[in-house]
């Protein structure tokens, strides 16, 4: 069973096939997780979820969307809303897109902060594991993570030994590790079809902490690179990963479905 651990399928990008793509991969006998951006989209996820059987959905605010007003009543009667709704995320912080003036720089990553321990305090409280983004910005989010989950009271009311998964991972070894120590997964992308610049980190990181994914409509692999991404493309990122480990795709897709599930418990 191949597992999509994180698309948005429910993006405008698919409003022309989204539902020829979703009985392609119901056929195929695989399961999806969509992911939420922002209220629209977590909403949008959710719907998706409800009726398809091997659909799965998660909801929250990405810290490129963080002027968008943090609602944690909203978020949570959502996720009250369906059984299908398995993480909150995705969230997290992001670097990238920042200003170039100081003081504007330094008030828009204040603010990133804030959603993202808003966050973290939600999926606390509803015992739901966190989907992570991270771009430039592994140094900060890992300071947060270390100083929210060594708390005791992240591990009394529902201890758990896997509290997320650090999505589209691009950092180093030493930070996939630093998220492994805090009980985090990893989840790697077609990028790994296309660069060599990940392969260290694929072959520290064990097979049972990772989880794969397409983050379609972005990130298309090599064959299909700069096209439009589909979750059926998931496959080429565990070819990769069985190349570089040296393992048959096929355990690849076995252990990072049962990781999947394990973390999200589907």
């Amino acid at each position: 069973m191949l597992f999509d651990s994180h698309c948005h399928l429910q993006f405008h990008q698919y409003d022309q096939d989204r539902e020829d793509i979703l009985l392609d991969c119901k056929n195929r006998g695989m399961g999806l997780v969509v992911v939420g951006c922002d209220a629209q989209s977590s909403e949008d996820a959710v719907r998706l979820a409800d009726v398809h059987d091997n659909v799965w959905a998660t909801v929250g605010i990405h810290p490129t969307d963080s002027a968008e007003q943090f609602d944690s009543k909203k978020i949570k009667a959502l996720c009250e809303s369906s059984r299908k709704v398995i993480a909150i995320g995705e969230t997290g912080l992001d670097y990238f897109h920042l200003p170039q003036d100081e003081h504007t720089r330094q008030e828009q990553i204040r603010v990133q902060k804030e959603l993202f321990e808003s966050h973290i305090d939600l999926s606390h409280e509803l015992n739901l594991p966190l989907v992570i983004h991270s771009r430039d910005a592994h140094t900060d989010l890992i300071a947060i993570l270390i100083n929210r989950f060594t708390t005791p009271s992240m591990h009394g009311e529902h201890p758990r030994k896997e509290f997320g998964v650090a999505h589209c991972f691009t950092g180093t070894a030493l930070e996939a590790k630093a998220y492994l120590d805090l009980g985090f997964c990893i989840s790697f992308t077609g990028i790994l079809t296309f660069t060599h610049d990940y392969d260290d980190v694929v072959r520290a990181v064990p097979l049972e902490k990772i989880l794969i994914e397409t983050d379609a409509p972005f990130l298309a692999p090599v064959p299909y690179r700069g096209k439009r991404n589909s979750p059926v493309y998931v496959e080429y990122v565990a070819r990769r990963i069985a190349e570089i480990k040296g393992i048959s795709p096929e355990e690849v897709v076995q252990a990072t479905a049962e990781n999947t599930k394990r973390l999200f418990r589907i």
